[in-house]
Protein backbone atom coordinates (compact mmCIF):
# COMPACT_ATOMS: atom_id res chain seq x y z
CA UNK A 1 0.00 0.00 0.00
CA UNK A 2 1.49 3.43 -1.05
CA UNK A 3 2.06 5.96 1.26
CA UNK A 4 -0.95 8.68 2.08
CA UNK A 5 0.57 12.43 1.91
CA UNK A 6 -0.47 15.56 3.81
CA UNK A 7 -2.18 18.41 2.27
CA UNK A 8 1.03 20.11 1.77
CA UNK A 9 2.59 17.81 0.37
CA UNK A 10 -0.70 16.58 -1.49
CA UNK A 11 -1.07 20.49 -3.41
CA UNK A 12 3.40 19.54 -3.78
CA UNK A 13 2.60 16.28 -5.98
CA UNK A 14 -0.50 17.80 -7.85
CA UNK A 15 1.81 20.82 -9.05
CA UNK A 16 4.27 17.96 -9.97
CA UNK A 17 1.78 16.14 -11.97
CA UNK A 18 0.29 18.94 -13.51
CA UNK A 19 3.64 19.98 -15.25
CA UNK A 20 4.48 16.23 -15.87
CA UNK A 21 0.63 16.03 -17.56
CA UNK A 22 1.22 19.17 -20.04
CA UNK A 23 4.33 17.27 -20.99
CA UNK A 24 2.93 14.51 -21.58
CA UNK A 25 0.15 16.21 -23.85
CA UNK A 26 3.13 18.20 -26.07
CA UNK A 27 4.53 14.27 -26.36
CA UNK A 28 1.38 12.78 -27.57
CA UNK A 29 0.15 15.70 -29.97
CA UNK A 30 3.56 16.01 -31.75
CA UNK A 31 3.45 14.18 -35.51
CA UNK A 32 7.45 14.11 -35.70
CA UNK A 33 9.10 11.97 -34.08
CA UNK A 34 11.89 14.01 -33.59
CA UNK A 35 10.02 16.45 -32.09
CA UNK A 36 8.46 13.31 -29.59
CA UNK A 37 12.47 12.58 -28.76
CA UNK A 38 13.22 15.84 -27.97
CA UNK A 39 10.57 16.46 -25.58
CA UNK A 40 10.86 12.84 -24.01
CA UNK A 41 14.38 13.59 -23.23
CA UNK A 42 12.70 17.34 -21.62
CA UNK A 43 10.73 15.12 -19.42
CA UNK A 44 13.33 12.84 -18.61
CA UNK A 45 15.50 16.19 -16.98
CA UNK A 46 12.38 17.21 -15.47
CA UNK A 47 13.81 19.25 -12.20
CA UNK A 48 11.14 18.50 -10.33
CA UNK A 49 12.01 14.05 -10.43
CA UNK A 50 15.02 12.63 -9.01
CA UNK A 51 17.15 10.21 -10.45
CA UNK A 52 17.14 6.81 -8.72
CA UNK A 53 19.39 4.40 -10.86
CA UNK A 54 21.11 4.69 -13.86
CA UNK A 55 22.63 1.83 -15.99
CA UNK A 56 26.26 2.18 -16.60
CA UNK A 57 25.76 0.04 -19.91
CA UNK A 58 23.11 1.34 -21.41
CA UNK A 59 22.82 4.81 -19.45
CA UNK A 60 19.42 4.52 -18.99
CA UNK A 61 18.03 5.67 -16.13
CA UNK A 62 15.11 5.57 -13.31
CA UNK A 63 13.28 8.93 -12.29
CA UNK A 64 10.22 9.41 -9.97
CA UNK A 65 8.86 12.05 -7.65
CA UNK A 66 10.30 10.63 -4.27
CA UNK A 67 13.90 9.95 -3.43
CA UNK A 68 13.79 6.52 -2.86
CA UNK A 69 11.77 3.23 -4.38
CA UNK A 70 8.80 2.59 -2.00
CA UNK A 71 9.22 -0.77 -2.58
CA UNK A 72 12.32 -3.27 -3.58
CA UNK A 73 10.03 -5.44 -6.11
CA UNK A 74 9.81 -2.30 -7.65
CA UNK A 75 13.48 -1.44 -7.78
CA UNK A 76 14.43 -4.97 -9.29
CA UNK A 77 12.07 -4.83 -12.14
CA UNK A 78 12.39 -0.96 -13.10
CA UNK A 79 16.44 -1.76 -12.97
CA UNK A 80 16.31 -4.82 -15.27
CA UNK A 81 14.39 -2.69 -18.05
CA UNK A 82 16.97 0.08 -17.91
CA UNK A 83 19.57 -2.95 -18.88
CA UNK A 84 17.63 -3.88 -22.02
CA UNK A 85 17.25 0.13 -22.88
CA UNK A 86 14.30 1.44 -21.60
CA UNK A 87 14.24 4.59 -19.54
CA UNK A 88 11.56 3.85 -16.46
CA UNK A 89 9.85 7.12 -15.17
CA UNK A 90 7.31 6.54 -12.04
CA UNK A 91 3.84 7.86 -12.99
CA UNK A 92 3.64 10.60 -10.05
CA UNK A 93 0.73 10.16 -8.18
CA UNK A 94 -1.39 13.79 -8.31
CA UNK A 95 -2.07 12.88 -12.05
CA UNK A 96 -4.72 10.19 -11.09
CA UNK A 97 -8.31 11.17 -10.08
CA UNK A 98 -9.70 8.92 -7.58
CA UNK A 99 -11.87 6.66 -9.48
CA UNK A 100 -8.74 6.04 -12.25
CA UNK A 101 -6.75 3.34 -12.90
CA UNK A 102 -3.11 3.77 -11.52
CA UNK A 103 -0.47 1.98 -13.35
CA UNK A 104 3.16 2.15 -12.22
CA UNK A 105 5.14 3.80 -14.87
CA UNK A 106 5.97 4.89 -18.35
CA UNK A 107 8.65 3.30 -20.39
CA UNK A 108 10.91 5.51 -22.42
CA UNK A 109 13.10 5.01 -25.76
CA UNK A 110 14.02 7.18 -28.13
CA UNK A 111 10.57 8.80 -29.33
CA UNK A 112 8.37 6.05 -27.76
CA UNK A 113 6.40 6.27 -23.74
CA UNK A 114 4.56 3.34 -23.00
CA UNK A 115 2.17 3.01 -20.21
CA UNK A 116 2.67 -0.16 -18.29
CA UNK A 117 2.11 -2.00 -14.91
CA UNK A 118 4.45 -3.43 -13.14
CA UNK A 119 4.20 -7.51 -11.58
CA UNK A 120 6.70 -9.08 -9.73
CA UNK A 121 5.75 -12.37 -9.18
CA UNK A 122 7.63 -15.13 -7.13
CA UNK A 123 5.32 -17.72 -6.95
CA UNK A 124 4.79 -21.22 -8.62
CA UNK A 125 1.48 -21.09 -9.56
CA UNK A 126 0.29 -20.24 -12.61
CA UNK A 127 -3.25 -18.86 -11.27
CA UNK A 128 -1.29 -16.25 -9.75
CA UNK A 129 0.18 -15.45 -13.22
CA UNK A 130 -2.96 -15.33 -14.87
CA UNK A 131 -4.61 -13.06 -11.52
CA UNK A 132 -1.43 -10.76 -11.94
CA UNK A 133 -1.77 -10.11 -15.57
CA UNK A 134 -5.71 -9.48 -15.46
CA UNK A 135 -5.10 -6.70 -12.25
CA UNK A 136 -2.38 -5.31 -14.64
CA UNK A 137 -4.97 -4.94 -17.99
CA UNK A 138 -7.13 -2.89 -15.35
CA UNK A 139 -4.09 -0.70 -15.32
CA UNK A 140 -2.69 -0.41 -18.76
CA UNK A 141 -2.46 -1.55 -22.48
CA UNK A 142 1.55 -3.30 -21.30
CA UNK A 143 2.64 -5.67 -18.45
CA UNK A 144 6.05 -5.85 -17.41
CA UNK A 145 6.43 -10.03 -15.70
CA UNK A 146 9.16 -10.03 -13.54
CA UNK A 147 9.07 -14.13 -12.87
CA UNK A 148 11.52 -15.07 -9.54
CA UNK A 149 10.15 -18.15 -9.34
CA UNK A 150 11.19 -21.66 -10.82
CA UNK A 151 7.81 -22.12 -12.39
CA UNK A 152 7.76 -24.49 -15.38
CA UNK A 153 7.71 -22.89 -18.87
CA UNK A 154 4.88 -24.89 -19.82
CA UNK A 155 3.30 -23.57 -16.25
CA UNK A 156 3.98 -19.94 -16.54
CA UNK A 157 2.75 -20.36 -20.33
CA UNK A 158 -0.52 -21.60 -18.96
CA UNK A 159 -0.47 -18.41 -16.87
CA UNK A 160 -0.02 -16.10 -19.46
CA UNK A 161 -2.48 -17.48 -22.27
CA UNK A 162 -5.28 -18.25 -19.47
CA UNK A 163 -4.68 -14.21 -17.95
CA UNK A 164 -4.47 -12.93 -21.54
CA UNK A 165 -8.04 -15.01 -22.20
CA UNK A 166 -9.45 -12.95 -19.11
CA UNK A 167 -8.53 -9.87 -19.18
CA UNK A 168 -9.54 -6.25 -21.15
CA UNK A 169 -8.58 -6.71 -24.63
CA UNK A 170 -6.75 -3.31 -24.83
CA UNK A 171 -3.80 -5.28 -23.56
CA UNK A 172 -1.49 -5.16 -26.15
CA UNK A 173 2.18 -6.64 -25.05
CA UNK A 174 3.70 -8.67 -22.26
CA UNK A 175 7.16 -7.72 -20.88
CA UNK A 176 8.59 -10.61 -19.70
CA UNK A 177 11.64 -11.30 -17.34
CA UNK A 178 11.98 -15.31 -16.94
CA UNK A 179 15.20 -17.09 -16.69
CA UNK A 180 17.37 -14.66 -16.99
CA UNK A 181 15.86 -14.09 -20.18
CA UNK A 182 13.84 -10.59 -21.22
CA UNK A 183 10.92 -11.83 -24.04
CA UNK A 184 8.81 -9.03 -25.98
CA UNK A 185 5.18 -11.26 -25.84
CA UNK A 186 2.32 -9.56 -27.98
CA UNK A 187 -0.70 -11.23 -26.73
CA UNK A 188 -0.87 -12.51 -30.35
CA UNK A 189 2.10 -14.67 -29.67
CA UNK A 190 1.49 -15.65 -26.64
CA UNK A 191 -1.82 -17.31 -27.97
CA UNK A 192 -0.16 -19.38 -30.92
CA UNK A 193 2.19 -22.44 -30.71
CA UNK A 194 4.92 -20.58 -31.39
CA UNK A 195 5.18 -19.59 -27.42
CA UNK A 196 6.42 -23.25 -26.94
CA UNK A 197 9.43 -22.56 -28.81
CA UNK A 198 10.34 -19.48 -27.51
CA UNK A 199 9.96 -19.48 -24.24
CA UNK A 200 12.05 -22.57 -22.95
Amino acid sequence: MRKIYDSKEATFYNDIAFGFIAALRLINNAIDKNIKAKEIKKLLNNPNFHILHKDKITDRKIIAEFKKFEFKHEEITAIKLNSIGFDVIFAPKGMFGRKDKKFDVFLAKDYILLKADLKFISSTNPDTIQNRIMEGANQATRVVLDIESNILPNKLIDGLRNGIKNCKPQLIEILLFYRNGYYKLPTSLIMSKKIYELVK
